[in-house]
């Protein structure tokens, strides 16, 4: 194997393509000009499939393939989406000249796009394109369908709507500056097919550039022809030498991008803010050739090889086990004499075997491959009742013992739900170790395990139902836990409850322990942290208080256990669950210190970089996850935000930040000590000092501002921000190059004078202009360009050819 993206075809001509949305599978025979197109649920029936055969006379000057070592002539093939009930094929022929630069040569090949409808029973002829290169389709919305050829000369869109199918609107686009500098330098006389192969990436163009020991990537959306974000990296000394081809892969809900040089290491990035939120390694030598996002995003695919073996590795990117990365041996069915082509969409790599077939590696992979869990074992049924129970039942407090000889004895803990007014409400326990040390018990609204030590028992785990509290006496007992399911064994239980929330019957099957490292012990410690300090106005003494905050104490040690050990999975579950909002909301400013302001003793890859491990990072968009709405408790005699009388919990329905969630918890009340309003001088610390380095720290400021000016007792804050050091704006020209995004008008001005000029930049690829004919304005234009050089010869400007210093403004979306 020496290559896993697409590439040469198969010894039989075989090529392969993969609809954008995953829907169909293309195949193409090169010498029997035969294409097939199936569902991808039908692809084990495609040699069954009856093909649709193409006009060679479009296509006179192919050659069947030969024993030689060029690669050209070649063919690259896309297919779309159903598009108003049409599928659209493209079949592009490209010749060595398509893909060198500089290339006077007017022989080009050439790009033919066919159409079939729905059922595929029939094609034609659509409209033929008099350039050859890498081909893709993108659907920017459902009016506009584009087909884009991408060669040396720049990216090629053809643009199709939906009223008017049989008329298209083509532009040239060129490469950012650096891209073409590139091209041109470097391939004269050698093929850019497999430079600008690495560069696209489903519906989106990447380009990874280095420059002065920053590695710098941008990331483009072919839909809107904008850049989307800039990813950049100090590099360490020992890497600056090392190059490969590049490996990216863009998940499926658009959130992940990631990133390896083709060796050792892989980087994830968050795309929205363009900050790293997991780095891991493999090794030294090791070569990365591949990966691919799984399991719904929740997985990471790579193939790799170390020395001269082939290996892959499945990645649980959320879980904290000590076998999250497991790895197998490549089998021969994956042998590059096999398997020599392949097509990718997001969560899916297809080969094509020499017998004609089409199989997913990645299918393969996650349901063969996949570790087959111990099965569970319960040694007693609790409810429903089962045999050997010894019961001791009172009329509030029911407990199952597993010694008969102990039923008289103080059970570890009795009552864990301080909020509750009630001393005999009802409640079940249950022992889950012989010793009797270890203790389960259900309440109300919560699941608790506690163990025994030599002074007082310690959590072990915490689940809240995350309900709304309330003082309508019908609601809170229809919150209340129903016990449907309760079997315990050795240190572990299976329960399943149901309760109402929010007048929507809810559900929940808890197993412990979890199997992912403890990964769902402490999101469900997270919940219940926010959960139990909604209740802290239903306390009644000063006795119930002590034990609420003991509670919220032990529920914030146990989330600080694994953040100490775990940093790099807290990361990324505060990315999947956003678990720093429940943090947040539970006002724990221990953990939130912790989390933000406390150093964390740096690993020796760390000291080597001099990065610090970052435990937090903004975010605006919330990863899609199913979250009970649980609302925060009006506090009585307190004045809430006008635009805001009550808060969800469920803070992905509300799109609030971390940020906003922090200051509409604030309190108008200054006569109140009020916790949040120093978690929100935390993260206003945390995002401003992390700004200096990246303006992705700033995502969520910029959002806040408004309400933080409109709080009476956190503007001070808002005026606090514009002196911080980051709002002096972070260079960018050492990241890419001034005229990509310098418009034109202000470059023309640059070169009059060094003055200071603030412009709103250019983020779209530069388009091409068309030939017009030849009128006053033209003709006035033209005119003054002339007068302008010929003045810059006579009066030359000595500043005009020196770098611009350019510093973007920090806060995101702020102006319009």
């Amino acid at each position: 194997m020496t290559e896993v993206s697409a590439g040469q075809p198969s010894k039989k001509g075989l090529y392969l393509a993969i609809s954008p949305d995953g829907q169909y599978i293309l195949t193409f025979n090169s010498n029997t000009f035969q294409i097939k197109i199936i569902k991808m649920e039908n692809k084990d029936k495609l040699l069954d499939e009856k093909p649709l055969t193409i006009d060679k006379k479009n296509f006179p000057d192919f050659k069947s393939p030969s024993d030689k070592v060029s690669e050209f002539p070649i063919f690259k093939i896309a297919i779309s989406n159903i598009f108003k009930d049409i599928i659209f094929v493209a079949l592009s022929f490209v010749i060595e000249n398509d893909m060198m630069a500089n290339n006077n040569n007017e022989t080009h090949g050439k790009t033919v796009i066919y159409r079939t409808n729905k059922d595929m029973s029939d094609h034609s002829f659509h409209y033929e394109i008099p350039k050859g290169g890498m081909v893709n389709f993108v659907q920017s919305t459902n009016e506009k369908l584009h087909c884009f050829i991408f060669n040396a000369s720049g990216i090629f869109s053809y643009t199709n709507r939906i009223k008017n199918l049989e008329r298209y609107i083509k532009q040239h686009y060129f490469y950012p500056i650096r891209l073409q500098d590139e091209l041109t330098n470097l391939y004269k006389v050698h093929s850019c097919l497999k430079r600008i192969r690495a560069c696209i990436s489903d519906n989106h163009f990447l380009i990874e550039q280095y420059n002065e020991g920053t590695q710098s990537i941008q990331l483009f959306n072919l839909a809107t022809m904008e850049m989307e974000q800039i990813f950049q990296k100090k590099l360490e000394r020992n890497l600056t030498k090392k190059f490969a081809r590049p490996i990216f892969s863009i998940s499926k809900n658009k959130y992940l991008l990631m990133f390896s040089r083709g060796i050792e290491t892989i980087i994830i990035f968050y795309i929205e803010n363009g900050l790293e939120i997991a780095r891991k390694s493999f090794g030294i030598g090791t070569k990365i050739m591949f990966g691919e996002f799984i399991r719904d995003d929740e997985g990471l695919l790579l193939i790799i090889k170390e020395k001269k073996k082939f290996l892959i590795k499945i990645w649980d990117l959320f879980s904290a086990a000590e076998n999250n990365i497991q790895t197998y041996d490549i089998d021969e069915s994956l042998n590059v004499k096999i398997v020599s082509y392949n097509a990718r969409c997001p969560g899916n790599l297809l080969t094509v075997n020499a017998d004609g077939t089409v199989s997913s590696i990645i299918e393969k992979w996650i349901s063969n491959k996949k570790e087959i869990s111990k099965l569970d074992q319960y040694d007693c049924n609790l409810i429903p009742p089962g045999e050997n129970i010894t019961l001791n039942e009172d009329q509030s407090h029911r407990i199952y013992h597993r010694n008969r000889n102990n039923t008289s004895l103080k059970p570890l803990v009795s009552n864990k739900e301080p909020w509750v007014d009630e001393f005999d409400y009802e409640r079940i326990s249950a022992y889950l170790d012989e010793e009797e040390t270890i203790q389960l018990i259900i309440g109300r609204t919560t699941v608790q395990v506690w163990r025994e030590n030599k002074e007082v028992p310690i959590l072990e785990f915490i689940w809240a139902n995350k309900t709304e509290p309330s003082d309508n006496d019908k609601e809170e007992r229809e919150s209340v836990l129903k016990i449907e399911e309760l079997k315990v064994g050795i240190k572990s239980f299976y329960l399943k409850v149901k309760w109402v929330g929010n007048n929507v019957d809810q559900s929940a099957e808890i197993k412990w322990p979890s199997t992912d490292g403890h990964v769902t012990d402490v999101i469900h410690a997270c919940a219940a942290l926010a959960h139990v300090n909604c209740r802290k106005n239903l306390l009644v003494g000063y006795k119930k208080r002590h034990k609420f905050e003991k509670l919220m104490n032990y529920i914030s040690l146990l989330i600080w256990k694994f953040i100490k050990k775990k940093q790099e999975t807290w990361k990324l579950l505060d990315v999947r669950y956003n678990v720093m909002s429940d943090v947040i909301i539970g006002a724990s400013t221990f953990l939130i210190k912790f989390i933000l302001l406390d150093e964390i003793e740096n690993n020796k890859e760390e000291e080597k970089t001099g990065n610090k491990r970052l435990l937090h990072i903004p975010q605006v968009r919330r990863w899609n996850n199913n979250i009970v709405d649980v609302k925060v408790h009006k506090e009585p005699n307190v004045e809430q935000m006008d635009n805001e009388k009550e808060l969800l919990l469920n803070y992905e329905s509300t799109g609030l930040t971390d940020l906003q969630i922090a200051i509409r918890l604030c309190s108008k009340d200054n006569n109140r000590v009020n916790r949040h309003i120093v978690i929100v001088g935390y993260l206003l610390e945390y995002y401003t000092t992390h700004a200096t380095r990246n303006l992705g720290w700033l995502i969520t400021v910029s959002k806040a501002l408004p309400e933080l000016y409109n709080h009476e007792l956190l503007h001070h804050y808002a005026k606090d921000i514009f002196y911080k050091k980051c709002f002096k704006g972070l260079e960018m020209s050492h990241n890419i190059d001034h005229r990509d995004f310098m418009p034109h008008d202000i470059e023309k001005r640059r070169q009059k004078a060094q003055n200071f000029i603030a412009f709103c930049p250019n983020t779209k690829l530069v388009a091409k202009k068309k030939n017009r004919r030849l009128n006053l304005e033209v003709l006035h234009d033209i005119t003054i360009t002339i007068y302008f050089k010929i003045y810059q010869k006579v009066f030359p400007n000595p500043f005009k050819k020196i770098p611009p210093s350019i510093h973007i403004v920090p806060l995101y979306e702020f102006t319009t």
